[in-house]
């Protein structure tokens, strides 16, 4: 488990380092925590990170955040807007159950998505775990799909959770 540790910084500080040079090159510019956590406010954002340290540990919120730092800014607006084509996707097919092959298929990219934007942070032993976990706090946290459409919340966790216990 030291070793692990010990890799995992390593790499993290060795992503840091090319990313400053890039940067300092003038090929890259490093995105910012402001647009990383874009469509909070800046208080939310901030609050949001801490919960996500305080309960995923420091070393996978920064994990997270170097890996989407590597992405140029037209990336990062493609990766996002991904997200948004998902929800909206499936938003659009409320009016079937969270187990429909067709929800399901859109909960399939949802997880692939999702998995991307970790970039390595969560072990693969924890994905499915982790997941569900994300499944919950959909729930329990309605910062998250606020403006997509009543009820998304609970019918994206019920899909996903579906997907997590058929399909994972």
């Amino acid at each position: 488990m030291l070793e692990h540790h010990r890799v995992a910084t390593l790499t993290r500080i060795g992503n840091t380092l090319d990313n400053t040079i890039l940067t300092l090159k003038g090929e890259q510019k490093m995105l910012t925590n402001d647009e990383l956590y874009a469509g909070f406010s800046k208080n939310t954002a901030q609050t949001i990170r801490q919960e996500a340290i305080e309960k995923y540990g420091v070393e996978t919120v920064q994990t997270t955040e170097n890996n989407l730092r590597k992405m140029d800014k037209a990336q990062f607006e493609a990766l996002k807007k991904e997200g948004e084509d998902i929800a909206t996707a499936i938003a659009q097919l409320m009016h079937l159950a969270p187990s429909d092959e067709k929800v399901q298929e859109q909960i399939h990219r949802h997880h692939l998505h999702i998995v991307q934007m970790w970039g390595g942070a969560v072990e693969k032993s924890k994905v499915l775990e982790t997941y569900k976990g994300l499944a919950d706090l959909y729930v329990q946290d309605n910062r998250f799909y606020a403006d997509i459409k009543m009820g998304f919340n609970s019918f994206i966790s019920q899909a996903m959770l579906h997907y997590v216990n058929t399909k994972l």
